[in-house]
Formats: C-alpha cells, sequence, structure tokens
C-alpha cells in the first residue's frame, strides 16, 4: 500500500476554504455537507487562522471565532411613554381653581381675537351715546363688572410636573452606547471585542473575543487572561507580549464591538424589569430602556446600587438644568438602577420662564423663594414681584394664602412642601397715562405729567375732526382708593373759543376722555335730572332710556336723597294744539332695584328732580387734641357749642394751657393758603422783573446793590413758597372751653382744637444771633430777652420788632425803647432790615411779607410744632 505524505498546513487550508465556501453560501438551494474529519480540522484550528482564512475569502465570521459566544446587545425600539395627568398635577389644578385663578391653555391667537372682540366691544359703548349712558351705571353694575375683568387674575397654560417628558415622544429606536469612545478606564469582560492590528515583518489585522473565563487566543502568542483589567492596561500587556513572542513585529489594540450585560432597572419607572445593555450605557441609558421615570418617581434621588451598597445618586435636574453628566456612572453586570417615590414638591405658575411642578431636595438650605425661582428659569419681565402669592396647606389640614414680596429683598421667603407660589402680571392696564376716544384727530393714550390741563391734550380745534360735538367733553375718572366713578362735562366750545382762559380743568392718571359727533347728538333728544345726584345736568336721550339709566348715568343718587319720592316734569301736548307742562311722583327707590312699574321709559325734555331728606345733616367730626381727658374725634350736632364737646371729653388736665389754644379750620386754611400763593406769584413776578430790569444796568456799584436785593429776595421767596397754612382761628377761650368777651363760634365738620401744656419759656426768633428758647423770668420784658439772645444783628430792624402772644395776637409794640412786658409762651420776632429789598424799586410792600413769614413760624413755635 502506498502511503502519501501529507502536509498538515495544506490539509487545513483546504479544509478551511471548504469551509468557508460552505459558510458563505447559505440559501437553501446550495448546501453542502462537510465530513466528520473535516469539521473536527476545521474547529481545531486556532482563531487567528480562521480569522486570516474568512478575510482572504471575503466573508465573516460569526464572533471572529468558532467559539461559545456572549450575545451582543441589538437595537432596542423604545415605545413612547404616554405622560398622562398625575394626581400631584391634578391636585395642583384643583387648588388653582379654588383660588379663582384662571388657568388658560388657550392659544395667542384665540386670545389676541377675543381681547380685540372685547375691545370693539368696549369701543362702540364708548362711542356711542347710549353706550355712554349705560357705562355710567358702574356705580351698580357695569363699571364693577369692567373693573372686575381689569382686576381678574389669569395664569396661562396647565401646570406640569417638570423634567418627566424627556422620557416621552414619538417612537425611536434606542441604539446601544457603542458610537462613543472606548475610555481608557472601561474594564474589559467576556463578549468584549479587540482589533489588533499587526506592523513589521508581518502586517495583518485580526478581532479577538473574550470569553467567558476572561481569556483570548493571539497568534503566535498564546492565550492571555485579561480578567479585572481595563482597556489601558490590556493595551500595554498585548503590546508587551507581541515584543516578547514575535521578532520585528509590533501591534496597536482598539476596541472592536463592546460586550452586553444585564442590569437592573426597579422602582418608580415606567417598565420596572432586568435589561440587556451595553458595556458602555450609564444610569440614563437604563432609564431610557425602562421607559423613563414615572411621575411617582422621583428624578433627583436616583440611586446606583452595585453589589446591594449605594455608589451614586443621580439627580437628572442638575443634568436637565445645568448639562451636568459627572453623576450619570457607567453601569456593571448586576448593577441596580433605583427610582424612589417622589420628594418634596412646589409648584410655581404665572410669569417665570418654566412654570410647572418641581421637586425640591429636603434640604432646609434649598427651599427658599429664591432657589424655586432658579428651578422654574427666574421670573420674567412682566411679573408682579412685590405682589406674588404662596398657596399653602397648613398642618391642621386648612388651606392659607399667603401674600409675599419677591423681588430680590423677598428672596429668603421660605417655601414647604406641597405649596402653590403664583407670580402674577403686573396689571395690564397702563397706569398714568390719559385715554382719549372719539371725535379727535389722535386718539389713543396719552402719557400724564403732574400739573397736566385739558389744553395739553386738547390744545384747538384743529385737534378735532369736522363735525365735534363741542357743547362738553366727557372726562371721566375713577378714584384710585375707592374706585368710585366720576363725570366731569366742560364745556368744550366755550374753553377752544376762549383759549381756555376762563377754564381749563386740571386732568389726573387715568381718565378717560370722550368727544361726540354733532351727528350722533343731533339725532337724540335730551333729557335732564337735577337735586341729589352726583353729576346733575342735561344727558341725550338714548333708546329706550330708563328713570334708573338716567340717575345712574348722572352718577346715582347722594346719601340724602329722598328716594321714595322725586318729581318727573313732562311736556305733553293736548289734542295738538297746546304744549302743558305735568308733573308727577315717581318712586325712584323701585326704579333703582328694577321695579319695572316704577322705572319707565323716558321721553324727550323729561325732566327728573331728585329731592332731599329734610333736615338731613351729614356727620360732622371735631377733633380734640393735647391737655384733654380723652382726647379724640367726636361727632357733632347741629347748634353744639364747644364747651360741650369739652366736657364730653372729660374736660382739661391740670397742665391745660387755654391762653395758647389752637383753634383751626379746614375753610380758613383754604383761603390762606389762595392768599399765599397770589402773595407768592406776586413776589415771584416782582423778582422776574428785577432780574430782567438789572441786565441794562452799568455802574457796578448800583448793579451790585440790586443783585444783593435781588438775592435776599429769592431766600425769602423760597421761604414764603414753604409755608403751610395752619388755618387758624383767633379765638380767646376760657377753661371751661366758652368764648371770652361773649362772641360765639358755631362749630363745623372738620374744626381742630389743640391745646397745649403750659410753657414756662420764652422763645427768641429772626435777626438775632442765638436763636432759641428762654426760661421765663417774671420780672423781664421783651428787650431782656433780646439781649439774653445776644442782641441783634446786622441785618435785624431793631424799629420793627414784634412779638407773638401765646393766643396768636400781634403785639408791635411802639419801637425799640418801648419795655412790652412779656408771659409765658410769647414769641419774641426781629425782623430783617427792609432796605435791601427796597433796593429792588419794587411796589411790593415787603414788610408785610416777612411779618407773614415771622408769625406763621412764631405760631408753630407756640404749639410745639416747630
Amino acid at each position: 500500500m502506498n502511503c502519501f505524505k501529507i502536509n498538515p498546513l495544506s490539509m487545513v487550508a483546504g479544509v478551511s476554504v471548504l469551509l468557508l465556501t460552505v459558510m458563505a453560501i447559505t440559501t437553501p438551494a446550495f448546501a453542502i455537507t462537510l465530513t466528520p474529519d473535516q469539521m473536527r480540522m476545521a474547529a481545531s484550528l486556532p482563531d487567528s487562522d480562521k480569522a486570516r482564512l474568512a478575510k482572504q475569502a471575503g466573508v465573516s465570521l460569526p464572533g471572529g471565532a468558532m467559539r461559545e459566544e456572549v450575545p451582543q446587545v441589538p437595537p432596542t425600539i423604545i415605545t413612547p411613554i404616554k405622560l398622562e395627568t398625575s394626581a400631584i398635577e391634578k391636585s395642583v389644578q384643583e387648588r388653582l381653581k379654588l383660588l379663582g385663578v384662571t388657568v388658560d391653555e388657550a392659544t395667542d391667537e384665540a386670545t389676541d381675537e377675543a381681547t380685540d372682540e372685547a375691545t370693539d366691544e368696549a369701543t362702540d359703548e364708548a362711542t356711542s351715546v347710549e353706550g355712554m349712558l349705560r357705562a355710567d351705571e358702574s356705580l351698580r353694575n357695569s363699571w364693577g363688572a369692567i373693573l372686575n375683568s381689569k382686576q381678574k387674575r389669569v395664569i396661562n397654560g396647565n401646570l406640569s410636573q417638570y423634567g418627566y417628558n424627556l422620557f416621552a415622544g414619538s417612537p425611536s429606536t434606542f441604539a446601544p452606547a457603542t458610537e462613543i469612545p472606548v475610555p481608557p478606564e472601561y474594564v474589559l469582560g467576556p463578549g468584549d471585542e479587540l482589533n489588533i492590528q499587526f506592523y513589521g515583518s508581518k502586517d495583518e489585522r485580526i478581532q479577538v473575543v473574550i470569553d467567558r473565563e476572561g481569556i483570548v487566543d493571539l497568534p503566535s502568542i498564546g492565550s492571555l487572561s485579561l480578567v479585572g483589567q481595563d482597556f489601558q492596561q490590556a493595551k500595554a500587556l498585548i503590546a508587551e507580549k507581541i515584543n516578547q513572542h514575535m521578532i520585528g513585529v509590533t501591534g496597536s489594540v482598539s476596541m472592536g464591538r463592546l460586550r452586553s450585560m444585564r442590569v437592573f432597572v426597579l422602582g418608580d419607572v415606567n417598565n420596572p424589569g432586568s435589561y440587556l445593555v451595553s458595556g458602555l450605557s450609564t444610569i440614563s441609558n437604563a432609564l431610557f430602556v425602562s421607559g423613563g421615570v414615572s411621575k411617582q418617581g422621583s428624578m433627583r434621588h436616583i440611586i446606583l446600587k452595585r453589589t446591594g451598597r449605594p455608589i451614586v445618586e443621580l439627580d437628572l435636574y442638575d443634568f436637565l438644568l445645568k448639562g451636568d453628566s459627572r453623576q450619570d456612572m457607567r453601569l456593571q453586570p448586576g448593577d441596580v438602577v433605583f427610582v424612589p417615590p417622589i420628594g418634596d414638591v412646589i409648584a410655581v405658575a404665572g410669569e417665570v420662564t418654566r412654570p410647572g411642578i418641581y421637586e425640591v431636595k429636603n434640604s432646609k438650605a434649598a427651599n427658599a423663594v429664591a432657589d424655586v425661582l432658579r428651578l422654574a428659569g427666574g421670573k420674567l419681565a412682566t411679573a408682579d414681584s412685590k405682589h406674588a402669592q404662596i398657596e399653602r396647606i397648613t398642618s391642621k389640614g386648612d388651606r392659607t394664602l399667603l401674600n409675599v414680596n419677591v423681588s430680590k429683598a423677598g428672596h429668603s421667603t421660605r417655601v414647604k412642601n406641597g405649596d402653590i407660589l403664583l407670580i402674577y402680571p403686573v396689571p395690564g392696564v397702563v397706569s398714568d397715562t390719559i385715554l382719549v376716544e372719539g371725535y379727535v384727530k389722535r386718539p389713543g393714550a396719552f402719557g400724564f405729567k403732574r400739573g397736566m390741563k385739558l389744553s395739553d391734550v386738547i390744545h384747538s380745534q384743529d385737534d378735532l375732526l369736522p363735525n365735534a360735538f363741542m357743547d362738553y367733553i366727557i372726562i371721566q375718572r375713577e378714584d384710585s382708593v375707592s374706585g368710585e366713578l366720576t363725570i366731569l362735562r366742560p364745556p368744550l366750545g366755550k374753553l377752544l373759543k376762549d383759549g381756555y382762559k376762563s377754564l381749563n380743568p386740571d386732568l389726573k392718571p387715568d381718565d378717560k376722555l370722550m368727544v361726540f359727533s354733532n351727528t350722533v347728538m343731533s339725532q337724540l333728544d335730551s333729557v335732564v335730572v337735577t337735586g341729589a345726584v352726583r353729576h346733575p345736568g342735561k344727558f341725550p336721550l338714548g333708546k329706550a332710556l330708563k328713570v334708573s339709566d338716567l340717575v345712574l348715568a348722572a352718577g346715582g343718587p347722594l346719601e340724602n336723597a329722598y328716594l321714595q319720592q322725586a318729581e318727573l316734569t313732562r311736556y305733553e301736548v293736548i289734542e295738538g294744539e297746546k304744549r302743558v307742562l305735568k308733573h308727577s311722583q315717581l318712586d325712584l327707590a323701585k326704579a333703582l332695584s328694577g321695579d319695572a312699574s316704577a322705572d319707565i321709559l323716558l321721553q324727550a325734555h323729561d325732566v327728573i328732580m331728585v329731592r332731599t331728606v329734610s333736615n338731613w345733616r351729614a356727620h360732622e367730626m371735631i377733633e380734640l387734641k393735647g391737655e384733654f381727658r380723652f382726647p379724640g374725634t367726636y361727632t357733632i350736632e347741629n347748634g353744639e357749642t364747644l364747651s360741650q364737646v369739652i366736657e364730653r371729653a372729660g374736660g382739661l388736665t391740670e397742665d391745660a394751657f387755654m391762653s395758647a389754644a389752637f383753634f383751626s379750620r379746614q375753610s380758613i386754611r383754604d383761603e390762606q393758603q389762595k392768599r399765599l400763593n397770589e402773595y407768592a406769584d406776586k413776589l415771584e413776578r416782582e423778582i422776574a422783573q428785577t432780574e430782567s430790569a438789572i441786565q441794562s444796568i452799568n455802574d457796578p456799584k448800583i448793579l451790585m446793590d440790586k443783585q444783593k436785593g435781588l438775592s435776599a429776595a429769592q431766600g425769602v421767596l423760597e421761604k414764603f413758597r414753604n409755608l403751610k397754612p395752619e388755618g387758624r382761628l383767633l379765638v380767646d377761650i376760657d377753661e371751661r372751653g366758652r368764648l371770652k368777651g361773649g362772641s360765639t363760634l358755631s362749630l363745623v365738620d372738620g374744626d381742630t382744637l389743640y391745646v397745649p401744656k403750659r410753657p414756662d419759656q420764652v422763645m427768641v426768633i429772626g435777626e438775632v444771633y442765638n436763636q432759641s428758647a428762654m426760661l421765663y423770668r417774671k420780672n423781664m420784658n421783651r428787650d431782656d430777652f433780646i439781649d439774653l439772645a445776644g442782641g441783634v444783628t446786622s441785618m435785624g430792624d431793631e424799629e420793627r420788632v414784634y412779638i407773638v402772644r401765646a393766643n396768636g395776637y400781634v403785639d408791635s409794640g411802639s419801637g425799640w425803647s418801648s419795655n412790652t412786658a412779656m408771659y409765658p409762651g410769647d414769641t419774641i420776632v426781629v425782623p430783617q432790615k427792609l432796605e435791601v429789598f427796597n433796593l429792588l424799586d419794587a411796589t411790593l410792600d415787603w414788610s408785610k411779607v416777612l411779618m407773614q413769614i415771622g408769625v406763621f413760624t412764631a405760631s408753630m413755635v407756640t404749639v410745639g410744632i416747630l
């Protein structure tokens, strides 16, 4: 028998090629079956030979070798989670509704349409006479509703729990984290593939897979154990072995396909369970695979456990708000990602960048308003920081509402679990404006400035459209405190004709001006209301105008109106021949309450006269201050005397000094203010004329004198402008509150009586070297006290010294040589010399000016105000 010598390598190569051919042809129509000997020979080949032969054949071996493999992680189809409204979100919405806060999800377009519609309706009503009349029903109905709608607090958008939509969205394929660079510290494990490139005398590239024992087989080198080694260490080890076993060959190592590993995602996630993930997967990758954190789970306390011990706590807010992923650690086989229940939550609604419901860490240091606002992205520019609110449920289960200032000064305000922070927008109404509507060329809002008058808005008839109604203009005004509406009707045509010389009404912030057209006004007849209404006058007769409409258009009845019986005067034509007046009685109380039988329709030229309650007297008060046993404000009756009121106050104390009693009245104060203003204006004109006149003076001495007088005059003017009249009525009152000399004094509402303590000093003020109070001495006269004050200065007028007595009377004396007696509480005034003022050649009596200033100052000193 002849024996043939067979080269084993040739045999192996042939079998390998045959094997690869079979592997490449995998269609059912073409298949080759290998013999058992061929199968054994192919299986015994080193992995490197198999890979090299596969490469030559142009095919790939499954797993890079014919050994048992760890399965790789296939792409995972992630089904999006539909975010249902959670119990927390429902609770917040219900609490907002109970607060009366409107939670509106309407689109901006819809909101704009609604606003435009409301604006159109308001404009139509404001620009029609009938609308004007009905709008004046504000004191009862319409304007109250309008004001309520202005003050209605609206917060747009439903609140949802922040961050959970990270895991929601359209269906997508979650690819394992394999396309990112492998870090050097990556720990190798079974199933990881290594790519090894040889250079030098041997130039080839092979792939090897770490088996279940952590071993790889390298051609010409043998088996290497990579158990527990990271990628950097494995690279160094393989490079070292290549240098030891392969002469003239170097190599480089890179990662191929990564192994898969099984981890657990448990707790409050949407799909808890065991998952096969890539070797480079992190905590967040595992959360995505599990469908994400459920709304019952915490976004801020996600725990990674390894071998039963917590390794790290992940706060997804750091990732979402700061982009910080440092705590998003890589997973290892067997790791557990645990999501505990959600912690403390606080809702933020309104004018913030991200309204929502936020989980806060259970830390007292992190639960201030500033921290919550930081989570919500901060306040918008439209936020009304000073008028925010916190809705809170107390430990007793009660609901409470706290008003807070969340400006910088209020950032330290503490918040608690379950709080709702409401940041409202600034008021929608532009403040400090004048709104002009109707038949004008430039309707709209005008900025208000102090001292603004009607002429500043409507300068002349050129500002009006043709055919504008000139009889009057409507000025609608709302009291900023009470909310009460007032309607003024100044005669527009008359004002424009005389250039506002006779009258130029003052405007106030947020006034509304309405100019109507002759066409509309001429088409309507008029009616008149007089008597006890706020704004009596003539009004256009609108369609179906009733008694109540007219009374409310006139501002409504006054407090003293007798509503049970008003008079209606109506013109009637008898048999088409004679026009007569008829008077009838109206029950306004029924008409205003909606009784159809009393609230009749009005006809052209009707006149309603609202009567006043007989003997009506509003509450009138007098204030007693100072040395009374029971000082305070007392109601007075008609005819009640001052002594009776003092008796009701318990009388005077032992220290009361009636000689210096200070009785003031508002009407006197108003008249004094008027006179002061007139005198100050005259003084200012004198100064202005002097300033103009001295410009032409060439003589330096005269010019210097004039400037000196002018400077002094300006100083006096400033003092004069600062005078605030006290409204004092000079009266002599005895210890029982009766006027001396048999005089009588009728008390009126707003009167004030101040009784100071008995003084023990005398004041010296004006042009002395030491203005001061001095202890009263019985035997000292006026001159003695002036000497104690250091005497008169060079600017003082010794001939015009006067004394203001404690009771307010002025004693001018008879010159410097007089020895006027002094009493406790008196004030000596040394005025300034007049020569400096006389240099101005003015017609003003400067002595009166200086004396008024001195008397006023002395009076205030006497009663202890200055």
